[in-house]
């Protein structure tokens, strides 16, 4: 009985190994990163007519390595590649939290696929992106600045993948979202008459955010142990955010956003009093009807109705933090300090919480003019 042709023992060369196959041709094989490949021939074909020829095989690879222009079997063509499949590469390697990529998400199917999505990469060209810019969203500035922003980031990507040789995105002052209108922080009398005027459960959140900056996800996050009365500082370690499957508890947005935050003095009364009445085992500020955190709905409710009552029907329940900034901001604290009462990553986050008060800028004057008295003319 004939005996079946087996295969020889692969022969390693310096760059890959070449195996004699029972047809007599032979195989190169070769390892980038941790994915084992077959080097070609010149015209597709998985095998080699002689061993030569396997060689010269892994010599191009090697040589594509070395000037970078190698590319995996079976990818595209960066030259042919679109900006969707380019979205979808850069959606698989970006590390980001679910309530972030679900807005990603919502800004690349309404605002950036319809345009780019089937062209070319290297075809979204600076004129481009200017023209998209000039056209889109131009009712809703905010969700412009945001949709330039993610599309300059995705680009930053591609140049680095070296897909591109520059950034297209060249538009001068976009991607700095601005307000719609200017805020006006709450003054101490105006957040007092709204905590006396929520529901008795919501008040200590009032007063947190307005004095210690804290966001709603932050508070709603907070549990009985996370306020240390003896050390008076508030540790902020979660954050709850609402998903499309859901609300998540999990960490601040940044590493910055953990931190321990002083509790005033003057809020231990109001901490002791919510403690031994609203809190429950779990949570410092528990649903009113389940055993779940508050909502910001329920709590945007009431407020609605507590800041319009207080004569500010234009202030939301974010506008606490501005104002808790802006006042630490007055009291003399530098920018490492708001950063770090912020739980910002940077320094210009912090700024955007920065309000001049027209009082507290003619006070400034005046205390500047004072330095020159009665001196004469």
């Amino acid at each position: 009985m004939e005996s079946t042709p087996r295969k020889r023992r692969s022969r390693s060369s310096s760059f890959g190994t070449i195996e004699k196959l029972p047809s007599g041709r032979y195989r190169a094989k070769y390892t980038v990163g941790a994915k084992r490949y077959t080097a070609p021939t010149p015209l597709g074909l998985a095998t080699h007519e002689t061993k030569l020829d396997a060689s010269k095989a892994l010599a191009r690879v090697q040589t594509a390595l070395a000037d970078g222009t190698w590319r995996a079997p079976g990818a595209p063509d960066p030259d042919a590649m679109t900006f969707e499949q380019f979205v979808e590469d850069w959606r698989t390697r970006s590390r980001v939290q679910t309530r972030t990529r679900e807005w990603h998400d919502g800004l690349l199917r309404n605002r950036l696929l319809p345009t780019f999505g089937p062209m070319r990469l290297v075809d979204v060209t600076p004129a481009v992106v200017s023209a998209w810019y000039a056209g889109t969203a131009q009712g809703t500035p905010t969700a412009r600045e945001h949709a330039y922003s993610l599309l300059r980031t995705i680009l930053n990507d591609a140049v680095r993948q070296e897909l591109l040789s520059r950034n297209p995105c060249k538009v001068v002052g976009a991607g700095r979202a601005k307000p719609a209108k200017e805020i006006r922080p709450a003054t101490p009398s105006e957040v007092l008459r709204i905590a006396d005027a929520v529901p008795s459960r919501y008040r200590l959140m009032i007063l947190l955010a307005a004095q210690c900056g804290l966001r709603f996800g932050e508070l709603a996050a907070l549990r009985p142990d996370s306020i240390d009365l003896d050390a008076r500082v508030i540790r902020v370690r979660h954050s709850v955010a609402r998903t499309q499957a859901g609300r998540e508890l999990k960490a601040p947005k940044s590493a910055a956003g953990v931190r321990d935050v002083a509790l005033p003095a003057g809020l231990l009364g109001e901490v002791q009093a919510h403690l031994g009445r609203w809190a429950d085992a779990t949570w410092l500020f528990p649903s009113a009807d389940s055993p779940q955190p508050v909502t910001d709905t329920a709590l945007r409710k009431v407020f609605r109705t507590a800041a319009r009552d207080a004569g500010r029907p234009d202030l939301t329940f974010h506008h606490l933090r501005h104002t808790a900034l802006t006042a630490a901001a007055q009291e003399g604290a530098t920018l490492r300090e708001l950063q770090a009462l912020a739980g910002h990553s940077t320094v210009q986050a912090a700024l955007r919480y920065q309000h001049a008060e027209p009082e507290r800028m003619a006070a400034l004057a005046e205390r500047v003019a004072e330095r020159y008295g009665d001196s004469p003319r």
